[in-house]
């Protein structure tokens, strides 16, 4: 592993305030560094509020030479766009909540506020709602009334159950926030994990800024992110950091307990171990010994952690771009229990027509089949689309 990317990475360890973590971080910024790079490989993993702070303090204490202003740079525009994000959340929830929409807040400032005690520690671009089913006619007009837009109506894809479809995005132009609503954890292509009514029951009271607002539970959020870090591939350092820092808030043996049966009721055992495994892996979080035995049973899970953690480093955007578009697709393959649900997984994935495939071309709802034949024609211009965007940034 190069320098930068040590360098990114003990920043980062749940391993904080320890003399010998501070000595190699200290040994590491001596170094003669590439800081662009750095920069680079802590935004793009969604970590460099973490890696800065800590950074700063190393070299606070060791009085080192002060750190470059371009990362201090980032560190106040993420807290700027952090803050604002955090007011808009509170604005909504506030607007959901007067129209008897109950709605659960799920990633961004709430669980900033929840690891780190301040929203300004996470990198995030846009709001993460939970909402019952049965709300998101209701939660989609509260939003267009407030200023959002969506692309494509949900209605159509709710009534007809036609579109593989578990979430929606609604994008404001005036408070430059982007909304994701979800009535499901995951699309119908991994249909695992519990439902939300029961993570619902389950809920408890946190605040941000002061207001009470509600969330999961951090056993039933580990479930969450572990699901929607497969579904992505673990695409990023961040997803891990976030479970890794909601391990050390799971104390009880029982609360342990009934996230692996659960687990394993709900047929993402692999999963959580998965999520457990790259969280002590690369950030040393603690795990109960039982759940480390668990892991170690399963090589090819640990085999998946090694991998999945090396590509947070790869140096080069595009090759990093090829092997995320790999993961995302052979992450959830490995990790499917049963061949059958393999089989439905790659059947469902590529077949199943989504939102996006109704934002691509609108048809009348008697012509719905043909989506099946737009999909194919709508993946691969994306995918070049994507390619170029990628390839000129």
């Amino acid at each position: 592993m190069r320098a930068e990317a040590e360098l990114v990475l003990c920043a980062v360890q749940r391993e904080v305030g320890t003399e010998q973590a501070d000595d190699t971080l200290a040994s590491l910024l001596q170094k003669n560094l590439d800081w662009k790079a750095v920069a680079n490989l802590a935004t793009r993993n969604g970590v460099l509020p973490l890696a800065y702070r800590r950074l700063n303090t190393v070299v606070a204490d060791r009085g080192l030479s002060p750190l470059p202003e371009h990362l201090k740079t980032l560190f106040h525009v993420n807290a700027v766009r952090s803050r604002h994000l955090a007011a808009e959340l509170l604005r909504l929830l506030k607007l959901l909540e007067g129209q008897g929409v109950t709605a659960i807040p799920f990633k961004g400032p709430t669980l900033a506020v929840l690891l780190h005690g301040d929203v300004i520690m996470r990198q995030f671009v846009d709001l993460d709602l939970f909402v019952r089913r049965s709300d998101v006619i209701r939660a989609a007009e509260v939003l267009m009334a407030a200023g959002y837009r969506t692309e494509f109506d949900c209605r159509e894809a709710l009534n007809t159950d036609f579109f593989d479809a578990y979430e929606n995005e609604f994008v404001s132009p005036q408070s430059l926030a982007t909304i994701d609503i979800h009535w499901a954890i995951t699309p119908d292509a991994l249909p695992f994990g519990p439902s939300l009514e029961r993570l619902w029951t389950r809920g408890q009271q946190s605040s941000l800024d002061g207001t009470p607002v509600r969330a999961l539970a951090p056993p039933d959020l580990v479930h969450v992110l572990c699901l929607q870090g497969c579904r992505d591939g673990w695409d990023k350092l961040a997803s891990v950091c976030s479970v890794a820092g909601l391990v050390e808030r799971i104390p009880e043996e029982r609360d342990w307990k009934l996230l692996v049966e659960e687990a394993r009721e709900y047929r993402t055992y692999r999963m959580v171990l998965l999520g457990l495994c790259l969280a002590n892996r690369w950030l040393k979080a603690p795990l109960p010994p039982d759940v480390g035995d668990m892991i170690s049973a399963d090589r090819a899970i640990t085999s998946l952690a090694q991998r999945i953690g090396a590509g947070f480093f790869t140096y080069g955007n595009t090759r990093r771009m090829l092997e995320q578009w790999a993961q995302q697709f052979v992450v959830p393959l490995k990790v499917i229990e049963t061949r059958p649900g393999r089989w439905r997984y790659c059947v469902v994935r590529f077949a199943r027509p989504t939102l996006r495939d109704g934002e691509f071309v609108r048809l009348p709802k008697p012509l719905f089949p043909l989506y099946y034949v737009l999909r194919p024609v709508r993946l691969l211009l994306a995918a070049v689309a994507d390619l170029v965007k990628r390839l000129r940034r």
